[in-house]
């Protein structure tokens, strides 16, 4: 009995562990992708104007 019972969470574990990995075709960003000035446009679902505000985020 314990026998199947360690073959089926073994089985468990083989699926659930090979159904965690990463797609090949999944989107990979790097520090360039990212890097450079951003506009906040929207805060706490407030619409925000960086010209106004003058708020930049760099990274």
């Amino acid at each position: 009995m314990k026998k199947i019972l360690f073959i089926c969470l073994t089985v468990l574990m083989v699926v659930g562990v090979s159904s965690c990995g990463s797609r090949k075709d999944a989107i990979k960003l790097s520090y360039n992708d990212l890097n450079g000035e951003w506009d906040v446009i929207e805060m706490n679902s407030k619409v925000l104007d960086p010209q106004q505000t003058g708020q930049v985020f760099c990274l």
